[in-house]
């Protein structure tokens, strides 16, 4: 027999369950139990949390405009960009304008010469009008554009004086060639007088017909093969010319294949190669092809001529190559002042541009709108600022007047308040000081 089916055991249940003490009579047991009807064991709702707040007197409208704040700082975040999108708004921007610059500078350069490199860089002292630099003259650590020219179109020394025809400070073109033909660093001097190889092993020079000669005060030329000292057919010996460079110097060219080649070309030399070192009268000139430095440039030698140059930029490489140490102290000078003068215009570009070029109607939009939302931000955090500080007077001044004799405690002040607790059961007596002071109000 199952428990449910005894009824006596139902009926100690009921009698448990009522509370009831005393005892039942068989003819009124109950044949039904009393048991309470199943529930489900779910767990009770949460009550509601109080929000907290980490310091007290904070406004409630002020919390409130903070998760305002922040309920629209999560909008925005999710507005798409705008519609238009340009690329000098782009952080490559920059850059690839710098490039294409310097494709474009190259380029015009390549174009105006016709030869590559299109520059080279003066490496030593030998075109110097002294050991100082002087701008318009070709110093050490210049860039020199070479431009490709007929060989019929250079115009020598002796011929340019006749015109009156110069170049960085002297009479003449300065030709960049390539010495002896070979594929070593191009030379950068002064072309002098062309001269023309005979069978027979003498020289002729052309450009020397008509111009004072011999024992001439105003001479030019000397041949020491010729009786007068005159003549330009068929030349040997010795040729000297007067009155050459910056110096006045005086050039012995020795007429020999051993030291001209047997072939026709230019005399060249460098506007400083003198002899005495420094000298500044009674200076003899100093050819290549009396140095050993080449012998008489042909036309194919020819790598161009110097028309224009970059100064004091290519010092930097000769620094880096370690081979600065004949640069002028001048150069250094005057390229820091340079780096800075370029650096101070671009900046003054880069404002003009921005001030007055014209705003796109679409990008003038989103700068007001930005610019409306900094000033209202700006306008609600200025008010709430200044409504928490007048609150917060208001409240100190009400403090002291309900409670002028008592100091407010931290916990007061700070922190979570003190929750009240409701006890159940019987309430205590009162006791007989705490009902004389309710007679006494």
């Amino acid at each position: 027999m199952s428990r449910h089916d005894d009824p006596d055991d139902d009926l100690e249940e009921d009698e448990e369950d009522s509370g009831e003490t005393e005892e039942a009579t068989p003819s009124r047991r109950r044949t039904t139990s009393s048991r309470a009807p199943h529930r489900p064991a779910y767990p009770p709702a949460p009550r509601p949390i109080r929000p907290w707040r980490s310091k007290a007197g904070v406004p409630e409208d002020d919390m409130a405009a903070s998760r305002r704040e922040l309920l629209e700082a999560k909008l925005n975040a999710r507005r798409s960009s705008p519609s238009y999108w340009r690329f000098r708004d782009s952080f490559w921007f920059v850059p690839l304008i710098a490039v294409l610059v310097l494709l474009l500078v190259i380029g015009g350069l390549v174009a105006y010469t016709s030869s590559w490199p299109p520059v080279y860089v003066v490496q030593s002292r030998s075109m110097q009008h002294g050991p100082n630099d002087q701008l318009g003259l070709i110093n050490t650590g210049d860039l020199v554009m070479s431009k490709k020219v007929s060989f019929d179109a250079i115009t020598p020394y002796v011929v340019a004086m006749s015109s009156r025809y110069t170049t960085y400070g002297e009479y003449g073109d300065v030709v960049l060639y390539e010495p002896n033909g070979g594929t070593a660093t191009p030379i950068i001097h002064r072309a002098i007088v062309y001269l023309q190889y005979n069978a027979n092993g003498t020289y002729s020079a052309p450009s020397l017909a008509g111009l004072p000669c011999g024992t001439a005060a105003n001479a030019v030329y000397r041949v020491t093969s010729s009786p007068n000292g005159c003549g330009t057919i068929g030349m040997s010996g010795e040729l000297v010319l007067y009155h050459i460079g910056w110096r006045d110097a005086t050039v012995n060219i020795t007429l020999s294949a051993e030291d001209l080649g047997a072939h026709s070309g230019l005399v060249t030399m460098g506007d400083n190669n003198l002899s005495p070192q420094g000298c500044s009268t009674g200076c003899y000139g100093i050819a290549d092809q009396a140095d050993g430095a080449s012998t008489l440039v042909k036309p194919g030698w020819v790598v161009g001529v110097a028309r224009g140059m970059i100064p004091w930029v290519g010092a930097a490489r000769l620094l880096i190559a370690g081979n600065a140490g004949e640069v002028p102290s001048q150069s250094w000078e005057f390229l820091g002042l340079s780096v800075v003068a370029i650096v101070l215009i671009g900046f003054a570009l880069s404002y003009a541009w921005s001030s007055f070029r014209p705003v796109d109607p679409r990008r003038a939009a989103v700068r007001e709108r930005e610019d409306e939302a900094r000033r209202e931000q700006a306008q609600r955090a200025g008010m709430r600022d200044g409504e928490s500080v007048r609150r917060w007077f208001h409240r100190r001044a009400r403090d002291e007047d309900e409670e002028p004799e008592k100091t407010r405690s931290p916990r007061a002040v700070r922190g979570r308040p003190k929750p009240k607790v409701r006890r159940n059961g019987p309430s205590r007596p009162r006791r007989a000081d705490a009902e004389d002071e309710d007679e006494e109000l």
